[in-house]
C-alpha cells in the first residue's frame, strides 16, 4: 500500500510541474482546442438530427429526458449491486487518483478482475450524482500516469453527458422515422466519433507530456470505425501543442 501511495504522489508531482511551466498564452491554446472540439460535437449533432428532418428543440422533451434518466439509473444500480456483492478491495492509490480527476463529483471505484487494461467503464447515477469507475485495479497499479489520462477522457463523457445524449437523440430519431435501431446507430457514428474526439482532447490537455503517451495507447487499441479520425485529430493537436510550447511567441488563432 505504501508503494502505491508513493506512485500516486509521483503522478501528482509530475502534474503540478507540468501545470507550473505553462503560461496564460498556453492556456488560451488549450481553450482554443476545447472550443473547437465542442463545436465539432455540436455540428455533428445538428447534422444527425437534420438527416431525419429534426431540430435541436426536440432534445428538450422533458418526458423523454426523465424517462431515459430513470431507466438509466435503474440499470446503473443493478450493475453496481453486482460488483458490490463481490466485495472486491479497491486500490487506495486508484481511488485517490479518481478523486483527483473527478474533483467536482463524488466518485467510487469498483474493481472487476475480469476486465482487461483498456476495459474501463464510467457511469453516473443521476439521482444521487455519484460517479462509478469500473476497472481491473491490478492492471493499472503500475501505470497511474496513463490511467489518469484515460480517466480525464471518461470525465469528459460525464461532464457532457455524452452517452445519455446519444441515447436521447437516437431515441428521438427512432420515434420520428422508420429506420431500425441499427440503422440509426450507424447514422449517429459521426456524432459519437465527435464526442470521443472531445474526450480525447480533454485527456491530452490534462497530460504532462502533451498527450504522447495517450496517443500511443490509442494506437494499440483494437481497430474501430472512428479510431482513424480520432488519431488524426490528436496528431494535429499534439503537434500544435508542441509547437506553441516551444515557441510562445506564436499567435493563438
Amino acid at each position: 500500500m505504501v508503494k502505491h501511495s508513493v506512485l500516486f504522489l509521483i503522478v501528482s508531482l509530475l502534474s503540478s510541474i507540468s501545470m507550473g511551466r505553462q503560461t496564460p498564452e498556453f492556456d488560451l491554446v488549450k481553450q482554443e482546442w476545447l472550443n473547437k472540439a465542442n463545436q465539432h460535437v455540436e455540428d455533428e449533432k445538428i447534422k444527425f438530427l437534420a438527416s431525419f428532418g429534426l431540430n435541436k428543440a426536440l432534445l428538450n422533451n422533458r418526458e423523454a429526458i426523465e424517462g431515459l434518466r430513470s431507466s438509466h439509473d435503474q440499470m446503473v444500480q443493478e450493475e453496481i449491486q453486482q460488483y458490490e456483492k463481490k466485495a472486491a478491495a479497491v486500490d487506495e492509490s486508484i481511488q485517490n487518483l479518481a478523486n483527483q480527476v473527478f474533483k467536482e463529483y463524488e466518485v467510487k471505484v469498483v474493481h472487476d478482475e475480469e476486465c482487461e487494461f483498456e476495459d474501463i467503464f464510467v457511469t453516473q447515477n443521476y439521482e444521487t450524482g455519484i460517479c462509478y469507475v469500473g476497472l481491473n485495479c491490478s492492471k493499472h497499479q503500475s501505470n497511474l500516469e496513463l490511467l489518469k489520462k484515460i480517466l480525464y477522457h471518461e470525465r469528459s463523457h460525464i461532464i457532457h453527458e455524452d452517452n445519455f445524449n446519444k441515447e436521447l437523440i437516437q431515441c428521438i430519431a427512432w420515434v420520428n422515422s422508420h429506420d431500425s435501431h441499427d440503422e440509426i446507430a450507424e447514422k449517429s457514428l459521426l456524432y459519437c466519433t465527435a464526442f470521443e474526439i472531445r474526450a480525447d482532447t480533454h485527456a491530452v490537455l490534462n497530460s504532462s507530456d502533451n498527450g504522447k503517451q495517450y496517443y500511443r495507447f490509442l494506437q494499440k487499441l483494437p481497430e474501430d470505425p472512428c479510431m482513424s479520425e480520432r488519431l488524426a485529430w490528436l496528431k494535429e493537436l499534439i503537434g500544435d501543442l508542441n509547437t506553441r510550447e516551444s515557441n510562445p511567441e506564436s499567435k493563438v488563432h
